[in-house]
């Protein structure tokens, strides 16, 4: 098992340097690093023990000793900055508190003459028995909670995926969730399996499983996020539109949200966003003069659809205008179909067929004659 302890530590301290050496990191980077730092330095510890080093080096195997108390937290929080993009919170650190208390609590075995601790390590913590249950019982519940919290986080992004996002082939995050499911069989084998040897090696294989998923996501190395600018200026609150909302829209009465509405139609047909494939409900209430939370309203209530279903709508119409011109007929239909916003095949077709109720080929043989 020496090898796969090595290997795994390796990449995770490889993988350390690489993040940390990235130019614009967010602050998921951090945690990332911070989590690839933990993970490997656990697996160090438990290298020394299966190399019988741990003679030479027995601080660092009781160290390692509470570090999986810190794989819950960093996953949850790496789980809520990947979906979140939130700024960096000195408060989350409060997660890391049971490891500093654990590792204060192991305080007194660093004072020890050397050959007293080598003697500890070698009789399984003799004299930190209860010490040790306390560990292993605070390890078990800080997986299940964290796991639990995890996943829960990221069902709800998913579930408003919608709501923020124009496209979301690209956003789903199934690497996230299967770094969950990663976890999660970490930690049933802790639970289950009185095995150290089993119980590392599921940590080492957990490593490269990380290692994989975060070495499959570009945006991870690189910053790919293209934000849309117009070049004319955002429309303001003070705007009177002139473009009517479309026939098919529900309007309520209230007279600021028909108002709202207006202005968010004016902008969606004079400055064209849903041609950005990565538009977001963020980027749409800037050009719009509003903020997010109130457009979100805006469009819920003016129109009962989804922002996603709101911009594909657009970008369906925009398409059936721009497939009509004859000046266009060089083209391919995806070709047409990219250039006003959609960024797949798959998502190009499901949402024609759900705004025309037929099928690219069909709708087009009928009206177009082709």
């Amino acid at each position: 098992m020496e090898w796969l302890y090595s290997s795994a530590f390796t990449i995770g301290f490889f993988l350390s340097f690489l993040l940390i050496t990235k130019r614009e990191k967010s602050s998921a980077d951090y945690v990332l690093v911070i989590w690839l730092l933990l993970v490997s330095v656990l697996l160090v510890s438990r290298y020394l023990v299966q190399t019988n080093e741990y003679l030479h080096f027995p601080d660092l195997t009781v160290f390692g000793i509470p570090l999986p108390l810190t794989q819950g937290p960093c996953l949850y929080l790496y789980v809520r900055y990947q979906t979140q993009a939130r700024q960096f919170r000195w408060k989350d650190m409060l997660h890391f508190l049971p490891l500093l208390a654990f590792e204060l609590l192991f305080i007194d075995f660093y004072f020890l003459p050397f050959g007293e601790k080598v003697s500890i390590v070698q009789e399984s913590g003799r004299g930190y028995e209860v010490r040790l249950l306390i560990n292993l019982i605070s390890i078990f519940i800080s997986g299940l909670v964290y796991i639990s919290l995890a996943y829960l986080l990221l069902r709800k992004f998913r579930r408003n995926l919608k709501h923020d996002f124009s496209n979301t082939e690209r956003i789903n995050f199934n690497w996230l969730l299967y770094l969950i499911i990663g976890m999660a069989v970490v930690w049933i084998v802790v639970l289950f399996v009185q095995d150290d040897m089993l119980i590392y090696g599921s940590v080492a294989i957990f490593l490269l499983w990380i290692a994989y998923f975060v070495v499959r996501q570009v945006q991870v190395f690189s910053y790919t996020r293209t934000t849309y600018r117009h070049p004319e200026p955002a429309v303001e609150a003070t705007a009177t539109p002139t473009i009517p909302p479309a026939a098919n829209e529900v309007i309520t009465s209230d007279p600021e949200l028909v108002r709202l509405f207006a202005q968010l139609t004016f902008t969606l047909h004079e400055k064209r966003p849903y041609r950005d494939p990565e538009l977001t409900l963020a980027d749409l209430a800037r050009l719009a003069g509003m903020h997010p939370n109130t457009l979100s309203k805006v469009i819920n209530s003016q129109t009962g659809k989804s922002f996603y279903d709101l911009i594909n709508g657009y970008r369906i119409d925009a398409f059936l205008d721009e497939v009509r011109k004859e000046e266009n007929s060089q083209y391919t239909f995806m070709s047409i179909a990219y250039d006003c916003g959609f960024n797949s095949k798959a998502s190009f077709n499901r949402n024609f067929k759900k705004h025309t109720g037929l099928t690219p080929t069909e709708y087009l043989r009928n009206n177009l004659a082709i």
